[in-house]
């Protein structure tokens, strides 16, 4: 009689607990009625008929029990049921968020790397690329990320927008956000593939094809810096506007 009466105990303890969890998982669980601060909700007479082993009978009056306040139901009260109009809407304004700061994190990055000192010292340095590549060595893969890394926020931003380099670089960033067909992505792309020959020329350990792409790549740089000037010459205007 002893160990019923514990197991008793144990079973009307157990029902007391998924009864007072459910109460406070009401709105999780199953779809409440609510009327003020009385909740409206079968969990209980379910989990207890689950309990005691009879099936569940959803034609069987709701039971009313009133909403707690404080303690756990007070901390879990930002717990809630939500639609998914309202969960799309949320992640609409994360991503409206996400994208208004890397628009200022990007606008940052040109504003310093239209400095003269920071444009034209990573043109200068662009031959570094191919040393990593000649001598086969991480260590000098690692100095040379880290300085074309650092190179665009070295400089602090300068004070007018006069220099040819400056026009060069902020035409860049009003270009990328447009990106039209136009010169522009040409000679980019001849840049990029004279960099690929210099790269290849650099792990063959040919010198000459290696210095004549990259001295290419160079010059096509300044082709591709004199039309991002006058891309900016033409549309700043309608971006400051705007």
């Amino acid at each position: 009689m002893g160990i019923l009466a514990d197991l008793a105990a144990v079973l009307h303890d157990r029902w007391d607990k998924e009864e007072d969890d459910t109460a406070l998982f009401h709105e999780l669980d199953c779809v409440a009625r609510t009327d003020g601060r009385t909740v409206v909700c079968r969990c209980p007479r379910q989990v207890t008929e689950r309990l005691a082993g009879q099936p569940a009978d959803p034609s069987r009056s709701a039971r009313p029990h009133r909403a707690r306040r404080g303690g756990r139901a007070a901390e879990l009260g930002f717990l809630r049921i939500r639609s998914p109009s309202s969960i799309e809407t949320d992640r609409s304004a994360l991503k409206m968020g996400s994208g208004k700061t890397f628009a200022r994190v990007r606008s940052t990055v040109f504003a310093r790397h239209s400095n003269p000192w920071s444009a034209w010292s990573r043109w200068a340095t662009a031959p570094l690329v191919l040393v990593p590549v000649w001598k086969r060595s991480w260590p000098h893969a690692a100095v040379v990320s880290a300085w074309f890394a650092v190179n665009p926020v070295l400089f602090p931003k300068p004070a007018d927008q006069r220099a040819w380099a400056t026009k060069a670089v902020l035409g860049e960033e009003l270009w990328l956000a447009d990106h039209p067909r136009d010169a522009g992505l040409a000679v980019d792309a001849a840049a990029t593939g004279a960099m690929m020959i210099a790269l290849f020329g650099a792990w063959h350990r040919r010198p000459v094809p290696a210095a004549v792409a990259t001295g290419a790549q160079m010059l096509l740089l300044l082709v591709y810096w004199e039309l991002m000037a006058r891309y900016y010459e033409t549309h700043r205007d309608a971006e400051t506007s705007s």
